[in-house]
């Protein structure tokens, strides 16, 4: 989106809405609170790449002695649900119906294993995340480890928040303004175009 500025000059401004944050916290020392690392506020314009490597988005284990954390060990990225009855037009909408909503997932690409509230997803999975999930790298706190793993407090762990409600206000804009322009002459009913993925 170009925004005119005094003077003529234009800025260009790109529209960034929140569908989550993730919270990393320190590894569990035995102290009341773990302390907070790192947050990262979840945009609906990218997904996240969490791991050891320069590459990811939010780099993790790198300064681990031995590397239990994958170079790529988790990606996290949201997909838009439809409803199962077609879109309307916001004019024609009735006050109830069902909204596209935001729905956020995890995909594990680890050697280790990611888990999610204590349950390993594994290598090649995927996990609707929810409000609250707790996301542990390589162990998770009530697994048994085996003599040579790390103690649990190794390694930091994610609070994953979500702001995934229904689809509204600019991001149905966007969703909907070029399914507007290709649904001019359906008499007002939207239909997806294919599946929406990231």
């Amino acid at each position: 989106m170009a925004v005119r500025l005094e003077g003529g000059l234009k800025e260009t401004r790109t529209r960034r809405t929140r569908w989550g944050r993730l919270v990393g916290h320190s590894p569990h020392d035995g102290s009341a609170s773990p302390r907070v690392l790192d947050e990262h506020e979840l945009v609906c314009t990218k997904d996240y790449m969490i791991g050891r490597s320069r590459k990811t988005d939010i780099r993790v284990g790198q300064n681990a002695p031995m590397p239990y954390i994958s170079s790529q060990h988790f990606r996290i990225y949201h997909v838009i649900q439809w409803p199962a009855e077609p879109l309307l037009c916001h004019a024609a909408r009735a006050p109830n119906a069902p909204l596209p909503a935001l729905q956020p997932w995890l995909e594990d690409l680890s050697q280790n294993g990611t888990f999610v509230n204590d349950q390993l997803i594994g290598r090649g999975h995927k996990h609707a995340l929810k409000d609250g999930d707790r996301i542990e790298l390589v162990f998770a706190r009530s697994q048994n480890r085996a003599q040579t793993a790390p103690p649990p407090s190794s390694f930091p762990y994610y609070t994953f928040s979500s702001t995934a409600a229904p689809v509204d206000g600019s991001v149905q804009a966007e969703v909907s303004d070029t399914d507007n322009k290709a649904a001019s002459d359906t008499e007002g009913v939207l239909y997806p175009r294919g599946p929406v993925f990231r």
